[in-house]
């Protein structure tokens, strides 16, 4: 074998690869000693780094003459750069490359070995680590000359992987499964890569559970899934696959299918579905069709919906896709069919059952009878649906959008002052008292509101309007009644507010914000006691009691002196 003329990384190499904190955490995983079995196969590095995993984490870097080509690890790492494992590989390869084993040297002393020797060497190998034991069990499984493939062997790989507790010993066994067979398909065996990516795929798909979606939260295994789903297509395409074949190859593409709907459309194999469209022949598309149309007969919201889209995606005609809505789709579909061809009335005859107690769909439905330009028939299903519990925020909602652009502005108080009793909240208040005193109807309308409010014993919503009214008397009656407490931000806010026209109020309140900052004991307690500290200096220079200010912050400074950090945050306020 030629030698091949390898890069020379540096570190700069790898810095540029990487973001800091990428870099800076890959430069410990290197000093820490990680990087465990280095090997080096042409271009290719190849090591296990210990991480945060059960398991070692597989790290891959394939050199160019240029410096690094491409990475992958199998950490669920994938937020710009390469990973931490594969800094503290290439850097060892900068540093250390004489640790990496080279396996192209290892095929040239194995080719010196006799086939007893061999047999010696593999027998040790296994029992130094028995997982081995699989690797030469599939090698046996290989087609040989005089000799069928043992598809069984591959079968059991993938059910021993998906029955493992380790997220990376699934991907990984997955991906050799996937890896072997397209070096089949490239060979030209179209037909054993098929029965290798057939196996794998009913297998995993059959693992894959509730306990396997779970740890698989980046979605990695799915993409290992998905590539031997889009190889048994390509073998679908390409294979002299007899119709028994072919057909056992396409029950197991929508297996992968039926799992995609069962965990919710999780895009579990979305090359299954591209396969089945696009290289079934029309004999097995009838009967694929028949197999669904009875899914499509027995389901019913959204898994009878992406059925229905499935069928209609191997039509052609729009019109044939229109009829098969018709016959066999989902109310929403229904509706939606109806508008597209502008039969609008129907269209909200149709949606009466269906948004019933569903704001989202109503919004939608309602949104796109706006856009067709059926604005009579969207505030119809919209006005049809104000008095449902569950809808009435929402209507009320959309209305005032409506009205906004095409009623008056007496119709968006209405409606503004609907939804605010129907959810009462501060934002919904202000809203309510700007539009309405530029119409001069303010007070009856604030009767209506301050009513639900107090009927509701909201003390923060009251709270709010008073301070945004300006009723300090109303607030400070109110100070004492919430059993929960106010919170700095009320506290704040009201200290605030009684500055001017009650200044003894507005010092008690920041006298006991002062001391609740300070029992906090962090630093950054002691920095805003330290901001509320200015405000009741300011507050005695105003009641004209300068010589009680100096009384009561040398007392402070006195009751908290062990508090070195509180003494630090007063002299940098110059207190």
């Amino acid at each position: 074998m030629p030698k091949i003329k390898l890069p020379k990384l540096t570190e700069a190499n790898i810095k540029s690869l990487a973001s800091s904190q990428s870099y800076q955490r890959g430069q410990s995983y290197y000093h820490n000693e990680s990087i465990t079995n280095p090997v080096r196969q042409g271009w290719e590095l190849r090591a296990e780094c210990e991480g945060s995993d059960y398991e070692p984490y597989e790290v891959t870097a394939t050199l160019n003459k240029n410096g690094v080509a491409e990475t992958d690890c199998t950490c669920p790492y994938e937020y710009g750069g390469i990973c931490k494992h594969i800094v503290a590989l290439l850097l060892t390869y900068v540093h250390e490359p004489d640790s990496f084993d080279v396996l192209d040297d290892l095929q040239s002393d194995l080719s010196n070995l006799s086939k007893e020797e061999l047999i010696q060497l593999v027998g040790d190998l296994v029992n130094r680590d028995p997982k081995l034991k699989a690797v030469v069990k599939l090698s046996q499984a290989a087609p040989r000359a005089g000799k069928a493939m043992n598809v069984s062997a591959y079968r059991t790989q993938v059910k021993r992987a998906m029955a493992s507790e380790s997220h990376n010993t699934m991907r990984r066994e997955l991906k050799s499964l996937r890896e072997t067979a397209q070096r089949m398909a490239k060979a030209g065996d179209q037909l054993n890569a098929g029965a290798i990516f057939h196996a794998a795929l009913d297998e995993a798909t059959k693992g894959y559970d509730n306990v396997v979606w779970e740890i698989d939260y980046d979605g990695h295994i799915c993409v290992e899934i998905n590539g031997l789903a889009e190889g048994l297509g390509a073998c679908l395409k390409t294979s002299p696959a007899d119709a028994e074949t072919r057909w056992q190859w396409i029950e197991a593409l929508l297996q992968a299918e039926y799992k995609d709907r069962e965990l919710g459309g999780v895009d579990f194999a979305p090359s299954a579905s591209d396969a089945l469209l696009k290289f079934s022949n029309d004999e097995e598309w009838c009967k694929i069709e028949a197999i669904i149309r009875n899914k499509i007969q027995r389901g019913s919201g959204w898994d009878r919906e992406s059925w229905v889209h499935f069928l209609a995606a191997r039509l052609s005609k729009q019109s044939s896709k229109d009829d098969l809505i018709r016959e066999l789709g989902t109310p929403q579909q229904q509706a939606e069919l109806l508008i597209r061809k502008r039969k609008y009335d129907e269209a909200v005859v149709a949606l009466r059952d269906v948004v019933r107690g569903f704001p989202g769909l109503l919004k939608r439905f309602a949104d796109a009878l706006f856009e067709a330009g059926a604005k009579a028939q969207a505030l119809k299903l919209i006005e049809e649906n104000t008095s449902d519990a569950r809808n009435r925020s929402t209507c009320y909602e959309w209305l005032i959008h409506y009205y906004e652009k095409h009623g008056s502005p007496e119709q968006v108080v209405e409606a503004q002052l609907e939804l605010f009793l129907i959810y009462p909240n501060f934002e919904s208040y202000q809203k309510l008292a700007e539009q309405s005193r530029q119409l001069g109807n303010w007070n009856p309308i604030r009767t209506a509101a301050l009513k639900k409010v107090e009927a509701e014993k909201n003390h923060f919503l009251r709270m709010d309007i008073f301070l945004y009214e300006g009723d300090l008397k109303g607030a400070l009656e109110l100070w004492p009644k919430s059993q929960w407490g106010w919170g700095a931000n009320y506290e704040r806010k009201l200290a605030q507010a009684c500055e001017n026209e009650m200044p003894k109020k507005a010092l008690e309140i920041y006298l006991k914000m002062v001391e609740r900052e300070i029992n906090a004991r962090t630093r950054d307690n002691y920095k805003q006691a330290a901001q509320y500290l200015k405000k009741v200096r300011k507050l005695y220079a105003t009641l004209a009691s300068q010589e009680e200010w100096g009384k009561y912050i040398a007392a402070l400074r006195t009751k908290y002196s062990s508090l070195r950090a509180l003494k630090e945050e007063l002299e940098k306020a110059h207190i």
